[in-house]
């Protein structure tokens, strides 16, 4: 899986791949990666919400 990070040119969106492919390594459940990976993505918009 890749993030387009070249898309909108978001030097974050390197981390957040970063992020997600440790999570991929760590975790092999899939319902679990899955609530790991949602649980990471509601953290970021409640970062950026203010």
């Amino acid at each position: 899986m890749y993030i387009r990070d070249d898309k909108y040119n978001n030097a974050e969106a390197g981390g957040i791949r970063e992020i997600l492919s440790g999570l991929r390594k760590a975790v092999k459940d899939d319902a679990e990666l899955l609530e790991k990976g949602i649980s990471v993505f509601e953290m970021l918009y409640r970062s950026k919400a203010g």
